[in-house]
């Protein structure tokens, strides 16, 4: 799946171009490859036209080219991603979304999605001032997470 593909992208040092125009590209999946994009050192290009990446994927992407910018002062080698012909609006319901990450996750940790969903909350619990995890609620590969922000603390 291409989950398996995101996470695979995290921990990738040789692919510099990845061409995944029209390949049924789910918005949950999209997730997961922005995550990997995100600490991807390599990768300069991201053909993803064509698919239904929805409104979750499309600000994922978006803010792995930010992090990319703020992390690379060349311009030459930043990521750059091709989203052309992608449905950007309709998504899935309770995707997790880094830039407002409070809310109830259940997740199953089978999945590259659940790991990621975890690993960003936990990230966020570190790095975001006013976030926290509020509440892990363990049974059996589920892992319920409360992301809590403190609007008093963005």
């Amino acid at each position: 799946s291409s989950q398996y593909l995101g996470k695979s992208l995290k921990n990738n040092k040789s692919i510099i171009s990845l061409n995944l125009a029209y390949n049924s590209i789910t918005p949950k999946a999209t997730v997961v490859i922005a995550y990997g994009l995100c600490y991807n050192q390599t990768i300069r290009k991201l053909v993803i036209d064509g698919n239904q990446i929805g409104r979750s994927g499309s600000q994922a992407l978006i803010a792995a080219i930010q992090r990319s910018v703020d992390n690379c002062s060349d311009e030459r080698h930043r990521l750059r991603i091709f989203m052309n012909d992608c449905d950007c609006i309709n998504d899935m319901e309770g995707l997790f979304d880094a830039n407002n990450p409070g809310g109830l996750y259940s997740v199953d940790l089978e999945e590259p999605y659940g790991r990621m969903v975890v690993d960003e909350c936990l990230f966020l619990a570190d790095h975001k001032a006013g976030c926290k995890v509020k509440r892990f609620e363990i049974d059996g590969s589920v892992i319920e997470l409360v992301p809590y922000t403190n609007p008093n603390n963005q």
